[in-house]
């Protein structure tokens, strides 16, 4: 830790000046130096107007904030129709939850998904007809070009589910590869 980065807790601020919790947040927040997005001086922790950050985190999540802003600003997906999917799902609900139908339709039509749940929820069912519907949507062409990321917490799982998704669907005839990694490697 950089010896410049430590400075005095709020109870001991508190104590010293005999101020409200607010009053020793504000003085807390002005003996830390303020800094724009870019990646910052060598502080344990890092400020940005009144938040707080680790360093390590900050820059964390900058990178993964810029990189989100990046794949959205220069996303151009599979164009999925998305009521002729509702239309579809709905032949199929006798078989899904309300819930798994809606996390299909978003999955097939956002940039970004992220599906979660407790063990035995359905992610891995509500996964293969996700994928199988997203890449009934798309071209021949499209499908030798597709790649789907998934990941999970842990290599062994990220794998796990990988060879599950590929066998409940087939991929072998379809061409789309699906990569597996942990939370961590996304």
């Amino acid at each position: 830790i950089d010896a410049n980065s430590l400075y005095p807790s709020l109870e001991e601020i508190a104590d010293e000046e005999l101020l409200s919790q607010k009053d020793s947040l504000l003085l807390l927040a002005s003996a830390f130096p303020k800094t724009d997005l870019a990646i910052p001086q060598e502080h344990a922790i890092h400020r940005l107007q009144n938040f707080f950050y680790l360093q390590r985190f900050f820059v964390e999540e900058t990178r993964l904030i810029q990189g989100l802003t990046s794949h959205l600003a220069n996303w151009q997906g599979p164009k999925i129709d998305r009521q002729a999917l509702e239309h579809r799902l709905q032949q199929e609900m006798n078989c899904l939850t309300k819930e798994q139908a809606k996390a299909i339709v978003e999955g097939c039509t956002q940039p970004i998904f992220l599906l979660t749940g407790g063990p035995g929820t359905g992610k891995t069912y509500t996964a293969s007809l996700l994928i199988k519907h997203l890449i009934n949507g798309l071209s021949k062409s499209e499908q030798t070009s597709f790649c789907i990321h998934i990941a999970a917490p842990t290599g062994k799982a990220a794998m796990q589910l990988q060879k599950t998704l590929q066998k409940a669907l087939g991929f072998a005839h379809t061409g789309v590869k699906i990569e597996a990694t942990t939370l961590h490697q996304l």
